[in-house]
This record gives structure tokens, sequence and C-alpha cells, in this order.
């Protein structure tokens, strides 16, 4: 093995390493004129293998439980807005009743047809004004004939009348006629 050659007139606390190990001087507690000191050497070997995981510990106490906060201030309530004006009042319109449709009709007139029960109003759809109806009041069909009811009950026989005059006489045709006599004998 080689010799190791050490630093001539070491300072305190300097470090020398050679090979693979480590010293450091010290002038202290040396008893002379001080000394290197082995530094101890960690080697780190394999990992060994996991251990079993050991058994859980005991619950900490609860911790305590921290102060409400301080509830905030309500914000101010905002200013209403004004109301808006209200519209004029529309015309007023016209709702007839009859079973012929009204002469002189303005748009938006309501006509009810008397004779079918029907509700139109006066529409303008821009390339003219017409009757159109609106609603569901649609007559349904005829129903059935029902059944013929009972018979009534007979009335009383009323008195017999008088006897009429005796006619006049007929002319007899004896041509027609024939006669048969018969003859009988006696003894």
């Amino acid at each position: 093995m080689a010799s190791i050659n050490f630093p001539s007139s070491p300072t305190d606390g300097q470090v020398f390493s050679a090979g693979d190990h480590t010293w450091v001087f010290s002038s202290v507690g040396a008893g002379g004129p001080g000394a290197w000191k082995l530094q101890t050497q960690t080697v780190t070997g394999p990992t060994g293998a996991t251990g079993a995981t050991g058994a859980a510990g005991p619950t900490g106490p609860t911790g305590y439980t921290g102060y409400t906060g301080y509830t905030g201030y309500t914000g101010y309530t905002g200013y209403t807005g004004y109301t808006g004006y209200t519209g004029p009042t529309g015309p007023d319109g016209v709702f007839t009743v009859s079973d012929t449709a009204p002469a002189s009709p303005a748009a938006g007139d309501v006509w009810y047809n008397s004779s079918n029960g029907r509700s139109y109003v006066y529409y303008d759809d821009g390339s003219g004004d017409q009757w159109v109806e609106f609603g569901d009041s649609n007559l349904g069909p005829t129903g059935a004939t029902g059944p013929t009811g009972a018979a009534g009950t007979n009335g009383t026989n009323g008195a017999t009348g008088a006897t009429g005059a005796t006619g006049p006489t007929g002319n007899v045709n004896i041509e027609d006629m024939s006669v048969q006599v018969g003859l009988q004998v006696y003894r």
C-alpha cells in the first residue's frame, strides 16, 4: 500500500482526502500540535425490502373550532325606477250582432253572425280588408233521428150520423136480364 502524504503545516478545519477516506485537521484537544481526524464515511448500501405497514396510531385530539367571522354589512337598497306613462286609450271597438255583415266596417270591428253562430273580425292584412272568422264556433252536424214515440190511446167513438136521403132510382136494362120460368105440374 502506498503511503499517505498529509499536508505539512495544516490549519484548523483543513480537509484532506486520499482514496476513499477524508480527514479534518483539528488543533484543539489533540494534546499536542494537532491531529487529523478521520471522518466517518457513510456508505449507502442497497435499499432493503419495504417492511410491513405498522398499526395506525391513535387519533389525535380534535383541534379547536375557529371563531365565526363577522357578518358583512348589508348594502343599501337601490332606488325604484320611475313608472312609465300610460299610453293613450285606443278607439272604441264595434261589436255587431246580425244575420248579415255590417255595411261599413272598420278594421278591428267584430261581427257575430246570429244565423250561423260564428264570430268574425274585420282584418286588414296589408293587401285588403276582409271578415276573418275567429274562435271555434262551428255548429256540429245534425244528430240522428230519435226513436218513434209510443202510440197514443184511441179516442171514444162519436155518435152515429143521421141517415141520408134516398137517392133516385136508376133505370133497369131489360136486355141483359134473363128470366127463368119453371113449371110444376101437380096431379
